[in-house]
């Protein structure tokens, strides 16, 4: 299951005076510039830049659909029928632009120069693309969705970018604002493009590019005759770009039947970043009200950032107590802090290297327990009084590429290189003692040429109680690693490869490990098979075929799961893995916030008895995105 390609490397040339080449190109033929194809009907000569790297290969296939196409769009039946199954070659060709350079080389040219004008494109969520904005939508259902559509307000690009007119080009800036509106919840994607202006090309003008997803979606989950979930949500109400998440389960068995669990989040208010969140819960027993601020260091030239948290619970929790499990009323409020300041350290004007900062941070977090079950001082640490004052100090040094199809499904990904490295230090006030807390953090990403791309992290850290002995510790190794893509036929392939490794040092005696789900096998479950040391390989190969439906893409995988899981004492190795074996489809239109369609099929050779583990699963996957080297608030290291 394991592939690796050897695509080259390669990197735009740029020159002061624009040279010009004449191409000859046959019918058939087709020119590869950048990531983008252009299919020959007819014996042509074109012109581009000298600057310009192209390829010119034969494709019949293409032709065949060119042709294909000619005849088919004649009548509305065909034509419609055509729209639906055949993804043409108006789309635009995915290829591995990790072979590329960073994200921040398309700028360099235009340093210095001031900024005469902005212009802001925004396109339809259906028909045009970044790359190819003159598409329009072919069907009745995509003309459809456009006009009822609500299309992001301008003043919310407006707000969301750093530079304005009269500014210098900052290449670093522009790289950075490409990233911050691909990741708007509202936004498929979007492009920056710089043209030289002004008499002597001594300005430049900006032309930024957005493209809307259709923002309303809906979730049906059924788990059993009695049990289910309705699920709903706007990521851009009225094109304001506000969100709104609401979550209906329901449970027959039950004395309230049905429940509620939602939360309304504004972006970005006036432009500072700062986003706000309203949560509420009223479901099952369980009732909670909760309000957030925050403020995250999206680029490395933010110098403050931080947030807060209170929140109120009321609910459950299934307890054993008195050797007897029972529900037990647990009433408790959260109030949680932290600020950080950046510092940025000179690079000498170097833009071929990583930025660099340096972050202090500050949390302080409180847990007040009004109803809770019976705990001790070493059991149920979740449910203990405790106020923790935590510092960090962090170096990161990042940058990023811009790639596609590896998390997502065609729109463009930004893929941290760089380092992080942190040191937490504190104390916890607990109701029971008080005692100091220290962990370290080592973080970095690599783009490896022709091999692809690797992320590895590691910690350690845990409580130092009075006697100077570690307490709740844990140490963390792990190891993410993907392909460049590569192609056979008209299918694109990457082969990922996740390793992990979890201790727990002194961890209380109810804390423990398990390789449940997403902690081990995929769909597996078993309380029982529990440990304090656990090892992890997930092998998966991804398959991104140019099957299309609507502009739904399907992707094909096939995966496997490994687990070791031990008590401390002898090896880990020293039993065959728990293992699960399987393959699936994955269904996604870019267009639409609806959550990825996943179908799974699983098998399990090795598993212990009584151990429930499913064979078929269908499920809703939310977008992945690989983690970056931005300084997050102070936290404790999890044991999970």
């Amino acid at each position: 299951m394991f592939f690796n390609s050897f695509a080259g490397y390669s990197q735009e040339d740029t020159y002061s005076k624009i040279k010009l080449d004449s191409v000859v190109l046959k019918k058939g033929q087709v020119l590869i510039i950048h990531d983008k194809t252009y299919l020959v009907k007819r014996d042509t000569v074109v012109v581009i830049p000298a600057s310009v790297k192209y390829s010119i290969k034969r494709n019949r296939g293409d032709l065949f659909y060119s042709n294909l196409e000619q005849r088919v769009t004649k009548r509305k039946w065909t034509r419609e029928l055509h729209n639906i199954i055949i993804n043409t070659n108006h789309k635009t060709v995915n290829s591995d632009s990790l072979k590329t350079s960073l994200a921040v080389n398309q700028f360099v040219s235009y340093a210095g120069r001031p900024i005469r004008h902005i212009k802001i494109k925004q396109l339809d969520v259906f028909g045009p693309t970044i790359l190819d904005t003159t598409r329009y939508p072919k069907s009745w259902i995509e003309r459809t969705g456009n006009k009822m559509h609500f299309t992001s307000k301008k003043y919310l690009i407006v707000n969301n970018l750093l530079f304005k007119e009269g500014d210098h080009v900052t290449p670093e800036t522009l790289a950075d604002n490409e990233r911050i509106l691909r990741g708007l919840p509202y936004l498929e994607d979007a492009f920056i493009s710089v043209h030289s202006a002004g008499e002597l090309n001594d300005s430049v003008d900006i032309m930024v590019i957005t493209k809307d997803v259709w923002s309303e979606a809906f979730n049906i989950q059924v788990n059993n005759i009695s049990t289910g979930r309705f699920q709903f949500w706007d990521r851009n109400i009225f094109g304001f770009g506000n969100e709104v998440q609401n979550n209906i389960p329901w449970d027959s068995r039950k004395h309230q039947i049905i429940g509620y669990d939602g939360n309304y989040k504004i972006n970005n208010i006036a432009g500072t970043f700062i986003n706000a969140k309203f949560l509420y819960l009223n479901s099952f027993n369980s009732e909670s009200i909760g309000l957030s601020l925050d403020r995250n260091f999206i680029t490395p030239n933010i110098k403050y950032a931080g947030g807060f948290l209170i929140e109120n619970t009321i609910t459950k929790t299934y307890f054993n107590e008195d050797t007897a499990f029972r529900d037990i009323p647990l009433k408790y409020n959260k109030y949680d802090g932290w600020i950080g300041r950046s510092f940025a350290i000179s690079n000498h004007n170097s833009f071929s290297k990583l930025r660099q900062n340096i972050t202090f941070l500050a949390r302080i977090s409180h847990d007040r327990f009004i109803k809770r079950p019976k705990i001790t001082e070493d059991s149920y640490y979740q449910f203990q009084n405790k106020t923790i004052v935590l510092g960090t100090i962090s170096y990161a040094r990042q940058s990023f590429f811009k790639s596609n199809l590896i998390y997502n499904f065609g729109r463009t990904e930004d893929i941290p290189v760089g380092t992080q490295v942190q040191f937490t230090f504190g104390i916890e006030n607990n109701e029971f003692f008080r005692r100091k807390y220290y962990s370290n953090n080592i973080k970095f990403g690599k783009f490896l040429g022709n091999f692809g791309y690797v992320y590895n992290a590691f910690a350690i850290g845990g409580f130092v109680n009075n006697a100077n002995k570690p307490e709740q510790a844990v140490f963390e190794a792990s190891t993410n690693y993907f392909t460049n893509l590569f192609t056979v036929g008209r299918f694109h392939f990457r082969q990922f490869v996740n390793l992990s490794y979890t201790r727990g040092i002194h961890r209380y005696s109810n804390e423990y490990l398990t390789i449940n789900r997403e902690f081990g096998i995929t769909g597996f479950m078993n309380d029982s098979v529990t440990g304090s040391r656990r090892f992890n390989i997930h092998w998966e190969t991804v398959s991104f075929t140019p099957w299309y439906v609507y502009d739904f893409r399907f992707v094909l995988f096939a995966f496997a799961d490994h687990s070791w899981i031990k008590q401390n004492g002898g090896s880990i190795f020293d039993r065959w893995p728990y293992t699960g074996i399987g393959f699936g489809i994955r269904i996604r239109n870019e267009r639409l916030v609806f959550n990825t369609i996943q179908i799974r099929f699983t098998i399990y050779p090795n598993i212990p008895l009584n151990s429930k583990s499913e064979f078929f699963e269908m499920s809703g996957e939310p977008l992945l995105n690989p983690p970056t080297f931005a300084p997050k608030a102070p936290e404790l290291l999890k044991y999970q």
